[in-house]
């Protein structure tokens, strides 16, 4: 008995991607930059199809390339594959939908100011997918990791965790900042003795970068912090109402810059870059966390202030 063959096309449907973009384009150098290939490899693909039809495609013009009735008839017969395609693709999706509980436990400059508008377009894609977002302190976060408690964290500034793998995901900048009415006298790190500098706990990964920044810089961190606040949003008021210098996140306060309510304070190493990494358990990551982690890759955030470049 005789071995099924495998269908046989008239022509190496691979080509249609250039075709397709030069009757999108109205020409070849506008469609060689759509589909990032030079204008010779469009033009070849081109001639290509052509000869492999027996028909000719387009009109050379002086102004661009016009579609030939052979040209049209493919382009329509094309559209409705492609139509039909992405129907029993979507139909194929919906019948595989994910479904269930996707638990990410973020430190809390992630969990309140990046990971919503993520989790809000991740939510649209997959329907049924419950998700809970806890936010706590980067060493509750590697905790849950190592003893295999949570499946996925998102923490900050850490070069190394033993026994969690950290990936990156994005980047920020942590910026000092005080109230217009409360602006130290002088910069830079002399700054820090005009004005008390308001912490976050212990624990917490943005006190742990600022701590290890300002003492590579030579800061004088031996003094008891007058003012310890646990939480992101209770610094940024504080820091509003006057009470002295924070070190918050560019994520955190876009709004408050904008308006004035905070003002970064001038000077050299008041300026602290960081990374927020993914913390991820030893054996790689399946189901939910698996297509939330590959989802969020897709779309690394970056906010004002920082150029994409800056994610590595």
């Amino acid at each position: 008995m005789k071995s099924p063959q495998p269908p046989t096309w008239p022509f190496d449907p691979q080509l249609l991607s250039a075709f397709r973009a030069v009757i999108d384009a109205g020409s070849v150098s506008a469609a060689a930059r759509a589909i990032h290939l030079s204008q010779p490899a469009v033009t070849a693909q081109i001639r290509r199809l052509e000869r492999q039809l027996k028909a000719t495609l387009f009109l050379r013009r002086p102004r661009g390339m016009s579609p030939t009735a052979a040209a049209r008839r493919l382009a329509a017969a094309e559209e409705n594959a492609r139509r039909g395609l992405c129907a029993a693709a979507s139909e194929l999706s919906a019948a595989a939908e994910p479904e269930g509980l996707l638990e990410i436990h973020a430190s809390t400059t992630i969990a309140e100011y990046v990971l919503p508008a993520m989790i809000a377009g991740f939510a649209a894609q997959h329907p049924r997918v419950r998700v809970r977002l806890v936010s706590e302190n980067t060493e509750e976060i590697l905790e849950r990791v190592r003893s295999g408690r949570a499946e996925i964290g998102l923490v900050e500034g850490l070069r190394r965790a033993a026994g969690v793998s950290l990936a990156p995901f994005a980047q920020d900048e942590l910026v000092a900042v005080a109230a217009p009415s409360a602006m130290p006298r002088r910069s830079g790190l002399s700054a820090l003795r005009d004005r008390p500098v308001l912490w976050r706990e212990r624990g917490s990964g943005t006190r742990a970068v600022v701590e290890r920044a300002l003492r590579q810089a030579g800061a004088d961190l031996d003094r008891q912090p007058r003012f310890e606040l646990s939480s992101t949003e209770a610094i940024k008021l504080a820091a509003i109402s006057g009470l002295g210098v924070a070190f918050l996140s560019r994520w955190s306060m876009r709004r408050e810059l904008a308006l004035g309510l905070l003002c970064p304070v001038p000077g050299k190493n008041l300026s602290i870059r960081r990374s927020f990494l993914w913390a991820l358990p030893g054996a790689g990551l399946s189901g939910l966390s698996g297509l939330f982690f590959s989802y969020a890759n897709r779309r690394r955030p970056t906010p004002a202030g920082i150029p994409d470049a800056a994610v590595s």
